[in-house]
Order: C-alpha cells, then sequence, then structure tokens
C-alpha cells in the first residue's frame, strides 16, 4: 500500500480495511486546506508508532489514509481503530489547535464478508464516506449493504425527500 492505492498482495480473508478520513471543519482557517496534505502525512506518521508491525498503512490520498490491519477479526478491528482514534484525539500525535479544525473518522470492512480486496476497499470507503455525509457525531462505521444506495440516492438528489433515512415518520 505504501505506492498509493495499490493494494498489497497478502491480504487475506481474516484481514480488515479499514479507510481513516480527515474532514476540514467549517469553522477552519481559510488557508487550513493547504495545511490538510502537511496533517494528514502528519497523522500517517504517528500510525506507525501505534499499528503493530505486520499491519499495512498506505500513503495518503486526498484526506484519506488506507490501513489494512492482519489477521483480526471485524471486532478486534474496531477495537484498534478506536484506540487509533483515541490516540490520535488525546493530542499525543497533534495538537490541540490542529484536532479542533479537523473531523476523522474510520470505515472499516472485513475481507472475509466481500469477493475481493477491492470490493472491501469500496465497502469501507462507502462506509466512511456515509459516515462523513451523517449529521451524527459518530467516529467509527463498518460498512453495510445498504451503504452504496444511500451515497446513490444523496448523490442523485442531496435535497429529495427520500435522499436521507430511508424511514419517514409522521407526528399526528
Amino acid at each position: 500500500l505504501d505506492q498509493g492505492l495499490r493494494l498489497p498482495e497478502d491480504i487475506v480473508p481474516a484481514d480488515v480495511i479499514a479507510v481513516l478520513g480527515i474532514e476540514q471543519l467549517a469553522t477552519a482557517r481559510s488557508g487550513a486546506a493547504a495545511d490538510r496534505g502537511a496533517l494528514i502525512q502528519e497523522i500517517r506518521s504517528s500510525l506507525f508508532g501505534i499499528l503493530r508491525n505486520r499491519d499495512h498503512i498506505a500513503q495518503p490520498v486526498d484526506g484519506s489514509v488506507v490501513l489494512v490491519l492482519k489477521a483480526v477479526s471485524l471486532d478486534d478491528g474496531q477495537d484498534i481503530c478506536r484506540a487509533l482514534l483515541s490516540h490520535l484525539h488525546s493530542g499525543s500525535a497533534l495538537n490541540q489547535q490542529q484536532l479542533a479544525q479537523i473531523r476523522l473518522s474510520v470505515g472499516l470492512a472485513a475481507m472475509s464478508s466481500h469477493p475481493t480486496a477491492l470490493d472491501t476497499l469500496l465497502a469501507a470507503n462507502n462506509a466512511l464516506l456515509r459516515l462523513q455525509y451523517s449529521e451524527g457525531s459518530g467516529r467509527m462505521r463498518v460498512a453495510s449493504a445498504d451503504d452504496g444506495h444511500y451515497l446513490s440516492r444523496l448523490a442523485a438528489n442531496p435535497y429529495a425527500l427520500f435522499s436521507g433515512s430511508p424511514a419517514l415518520s409522521f407526528s399526528s
């Protein structure tokens, strides 16, 4: 993964792919976008001290870093990502000013649930995008079968009645 989006050949069904995303908050100063590349590189560098030697860390692509967590269950992958987010948010990797201007999120998918590594990567990325587009404050999402459909509805018409949650409720 150290060459952009080229996936390592040793990905097996026992692995989990995670996509760590960084969002610039609206309150950030206007020049902060230029700092995003340096910030994501700093975040990537700090991951080497957190993740295990056997895990893979890709070069950042825009505001994302792909991680391959080797030989872990999805539950263990979630625990690793929680620890990773906690470490990054503790200020040990980033200063408080940087943390105040960004939101870090992670989408995860298990290789065992998808036919190929590319399908797993897309599922993890869709989970991240759904999390980023949602109004909630969650920082991690496991891929689900409807993530792609949700994003398609949102892209087709972000202001439509059915672009959000599929369930409507009415008050009487």
